[in-house]
C-alpha cells in the first residue's frame, strides 16, 4: 500500500529491512540473498502465469501483455523459473510456494468478497468497448436511415419492442394468468423466430395497479397512500421476473422492461417512445391480437379489453414512425401455431401494399431460423384496380426484390382485384377490401400452411374510437386461414431496388 507524501511503499520498506538488519547483523548474508532471490523468482514466476493465463483465456483486462510473447513462451519461463528455484534450495522452493498460495487466499478472505481492482478493471474495459461500439452504431444508422438508404440498401433489421399482455388487476385468478402468458408465449415464440435479423429485442409490459385515490378535508388534492409506492414496486419486480420466465422458456435474448401505471395509453406510448438508447432504440414493435372464439360474442369483457389495449399500442406505433406486426392469432397453445419441430411447412406472403417490402424481408428472416429452413414460400401480389400496371412488369419487379432478399420462392403469382370496392363510408370500403382479399387467400390456403404474411390496413379515426370495429375488420381478414401476420412499415425500413 502506498503512503507518505510522494506516494512511495514506506510500510513495504520498512518492513523489509525489520528483516534484513538482523540477519545482517547476524552475519547471514547468504540467508538473505536465498530467501531474496526466491522471492524474485516466485514473482517471476506469478507474472509468468498470469501473462500465460490472459494470453490463453483472450480475457480482457488493464494488466499488461507482451504481444512479442507467445502463450508457450509464458509457460516455459514459469518452469525456468519454478527449475530455477528448486535448484537454489529444494527444501525452501515448496515452502514459498506455500506461503504464497496462503497469502494469496487470506488476501481474497479478507477483502470479503469485494471486487478488487483487476475486475474493475474489466467491467471498464467492456463499458468503454460497448460505448464506442454504440456510436460507431449510431453513425451507421445516421446513413441507413432518410435519403441515406438510397445509398445502402438493405440494411435494416427489426430491432424488437415485444409489448406482452398482463393480467388485469380486477381479474388475477389462475385461469386469468396463464390465459395471459399463453399469449404472452405466442409472440415471445415469434421474437425468437426473427432473431436471425441479430437485432435488439426488448419484452416489456405495462401492469395496471388498483390504487385507492383519496381526497384530503382540507386542499381537496388527490393523495396517494404509502402503500401503494410499496405495491408499485412489487409490480414491478413481479412483472419482471414473469418476462424473464418467459423468455427463458422461449429461449429468447432479450431484454426485459416493465411499467406501472394506471394510465395505459400514457404508459405504453412512453415505453414505445423512450426505451433504448441510440441505435439500439427498437425500430419495430411486435404486437398481440388474440381473435375472439366462434362462440364467444365480439363486445365480451375480456375481447374488449385485449382489443383496447393492442389499439393504443397500434395507434401510438404508427405516429412514433415504427414498423409494426401484428399477429392475429387464435387462443390455442403457442405450439400449435409454432411448432417446434424441424417438419416443413407452407409460409404465404401476400403482398398487398407496394410502399415497402417489409413483408418479403419478414419472410426472409423467417425462413432462416433452423425450425423453419424447409418451409416453402409462396408469394401473392395483390394488384388493386387503381394500379395500372403491366402484369409482365410487376411480375418481374416481383422477382427482383425476392431476389435481392435471397427469398426462395415456389410460387409466384400475380392477382387483380375483381371487383370495385363499394361502400357509403371508408370503414365499408375497408370490410369490403378484406372480404375479397379474404376469398382469395382462403381459396388457395393449403392445409400445410402456417402462417399467412399480408400488409395491415391502417386504422383510422373510427377504428381508434372504437376498436371492436378494427377487432371486427380483423376477423373477417383472417376467416378460414391460418395466423395472420399483419406488418406496417415506417420509412427507414424501406428497400430500393433498382
Amino acid at each position: 500500500r502506498l503512503s507518505g507524501r510522494h506516494s512511495e511503499p514506506q510500510n513495504a520498506t520498512a518492513f523489509t529491512l525489520a528483516l534484513a538488519i538482523p540477519f545482517a547483523w547476524l552475519g547471514g548474508i547468504q540467508t538473505i540473498a536465498l530467501a531474496a532471490a526466491a522471492l524474485f523468482l516466485q514473482m517471476y514466476f506469478t507474472m509468468d502465469v498470469c501473462c500465460l493465463l490472459l494470453a490463453a483465456c483472450h480475457s480482457p483486462g488493464w494488466r499488461p501483455k507482451w504481444p512479442q510473447i507467445k502463450p508457450w513462451q509464458a509457460g516455459l519461463a514459469a518452469a525456468m523459473c519454478m527449475v530455477t528455484m528448486l535448484l537454489l534450495n529444494p527444501l525452501l522452493a515448496p515452502w514459498v510456494m506455500l506461503a504464497v498460495t496462503l497469502t494469496a487466499m487470506g488476501t481474497s478472505y479478507l477483502s470479503g468478497g469485494v471486487e478488487l481492482g483487476g475486475g474493475e478493471a474489466i467491467a471498464g474495459l467492456v463499458y468503454s468497448i460497448a460505448l464506442q461500439s454504440l456510436h460507431a452504431l449510431q453513425e451507421d444508422l445516421q446513413l441507413a436511415e432518410g435519403m441515406g438508404a438510397e445509398l445502402a440498401p438493405l440494411r435494416w433489421r427489426p430491432q424488437l419492442l415485444c409489448l406482452v399482455p398482463s393480467t388485469h388487476h380486477t381479474d388475477s385468478s389462475p385461469h386469468a394468468e396463464e390465459e395471459a402468458d399463453l399469449n404472452a408465449s405466442v409472440l415471445t415464440l415469434l421474437a425468437h423466430r426473427l432473431k436471425e435479423g441479430r437485432g435488439l429485442t426488448v419484452l416489456a409490459t405495462i401492469v395496471d395497479p388498483q390504487l385507492d385515490f383519496t381526497r384530503t378535508e382540507e386542499g381537496g388534492e388527490l393523495v396517494v397512500d404509502a402503500t401503494s409506492i410499496v405495491q408499485h414496486r412489487s409490480l414491478y419486480a413481479r412483472a419482471k421476473h414473469r418476462l424473464a420466465r418467459l423468455a427463458e422458456a422461449a429461449e429468447l435474448a432479450c431484454f426485459v422492461d416493465a411499467t406501472v401505471s394506471a394510465h395505459y395509453a400514457t404508459a405504453i406510448g412512453v415505453v414505445i417512445n423512450c426505451v433504448g438508447v441510440g441505435a439500439l432504440r427498437p425500430n419495430t414493435v411486435l404486437i398481440g391480437w388474440p381473435l375472439p372464439e366462434e362462440d364467444e360474442p365480439a363486445d365480451g369483457a375480456e375481447t374488449t379489453r385485449y382489443a383496447c389495449e393492442a389499439m393504443e399500442a397500434l395507434e401510438r406505433a404508427l405516429a412514433y414512425e415504427k414498423a409494426v406486426l401484428l399477429l392475429a392469432h387464435p387462443r390455442v397453445l403457442p405450439e400449435r401455431i409454432f411448432p417446434q419441430t424441424k417438419d416443413g411447412g407452407v409460409l404465404d406472403i401476400w403482398w398487398v401494399s407496394h410502399d415497402g417490402a417489409l413483408p418479403l424481408m419478414i419472410a426472409h428472416l423467417l425462413t432462416r431460423h433452423e425450425l423453419m429452413r424447409r418451409y416453402k414460400v409462396r408469394t401473392y401480389m395483390w394488384l388493386e384496380r387503381h394500379e395500372a400496371l403491366d402484369l409482365d412488369v410487376a411480375e418481374k419487379r416481383l422477382r427482383t426484390f425476392l431476389h435481392a432478399l435471397r427469398l426462395h420462392a415456389t410460387h409466384v403469382e400475380l392477382l387483380a382485384q375483381a371487383e370495385e370496392l363499394v361502400g357509403e363510408s371508408a370503414e365499408e370500403r375497408a370490410l369490403e377490401k378484406e372480404r375479397q382479399l379474404n376469398q382469395a387467400m382462403a381459396s388457395r390456403v393449403l392445409p400445410e400452411t402456417m402462417l399467412v404474411i399480408t400488409n395491415l390496413t391502417a386504422p383510422c379515426a373510427a377504428h381508434v374510437k372504437m376498436p371492436q370495429m378494427y377487432t371486427e375488420l380483423l376477423v373477417n381478414a383472417c376467416l378460414h386461414l391460418p395466423p395472420v401476420l399483419f406488418v406496417c412499415g415506417g420509412a427507414a425500413e424501406q428497400v430500393y431496388v433498382a
